[in-house]
């Protein structure tokens, strides 16, 4: 237990505890604890991209089948959890010193290019964009 792990990186180990911490301290108390569980098994696949309802369902003990169903029966589908999950990510990174390529990275994106994309989506707005609008305006709101 005390020998240091080989493929180990403290930074984003740092960073994603951080963004973590600072996702539960701002969580609402409605959130289901299913929902909770799965965000928690998406976070640390996010930047492999192995992210998807067969990785999560195998890590959770579950057939993709079950999986599916008890998220239906709270309401949700995996791919809207992720879609939030990235989004709520990708906003917090935004504010902070990393470069677009690292953030697509980060919420599991193959390219830059998506990234791009699926910010317009959710804050209408692309990373420079957004990043431009704070610093001229910088009340904007993160959590749009």
């Amino acid at each position: 237990m005390e020998l240091p792990l080989v493929a180990a990186d403290p930074y984003l180990n740092q960073l994603m505890m951080k963004m973590c911490d600072e996702t539960m301290a701002v969580r609402s108390t409605n959130i289901s604890p299913f929902r909770t569980i799965v965000e928690n098994t998406n976070a640390p696949l996010l930047p492999h991209a192995e992210a998807t309802t067969r990785t999560v369902a195998k890590r959770l003990g579950l057939s993709e089948r079950t999986f599916a169903r008890r998220l239906a029966t709270e309401g949700l589908s995996f791919g809207e959890i992720l879609d939030q999950q990235r989004r709520d990510l990708a906003l917090r990174y935004l504010g902070e010193d990393l470069q677009a390529s690292q953030i697509a990275w980060l919420l599991g994106f193959h390219q830059p290019s998506s990234f791009s994309h699926a910010c317009r989506r959710w804050i209408g707005k692309s990373p420079s964009e957004f990043r431009r609008a704070r610093e001229t305006s910088p009340a904007l709101e993160l959590t749009k």
